[in-house]
């Protein structure tokens, strides 16, 4: 059994395996010995709400915008191929190499 820390606030708890969820409904987040945030606690204050709130906001700023500077780089690229496209000829059939013919000889004609 691995041992947790559960935060919140100014408040540590030496927690087990067993105890993790009932810790992370109440709030807090588990850490490891190291202090890595294992997994965030559920915000249960209007103080931690507005301040996850303002930070979904600001992250979907930035993908809002980084998802219409890759639009235009899609909408630019699609018109650079067809500019490629209109430029160079396209012919309907690939050419075929021409077929020797066989050159028949009286013996074989005999055989036939």
């Amino acid at each position: 059994m691995a041992t947790y820390f559960a935060r919140r606030a100014n408040k540590v708890i030496k927690i087990g395996d067993d105890l993790l969820e009932k810790y992370i409904a109440q709030g807090y987040s588990i850490t490891d010995a190291g202090g890595n945030v294992i997994k965030k606690g559920t915000p249960t204050s209007a103080n931690q709400l507005t301040a996850e709130y303002k930070k979904q906001e600001a992250e979907i700023a930035s993908l809002k915008a980084e998802n219409s500077a890759l639009k235009a780089e899609v909408k630019a690229l699609k018109s650079e191929i067809v500019k490629i496209k209109s430029e160079t000829p396209v012919s309907a059939e690939p050419k075929q190499p021409a077929r020797k013919k066989k050159q028949v000889t009286s013996d074989e004609e005999v055989k036939e």
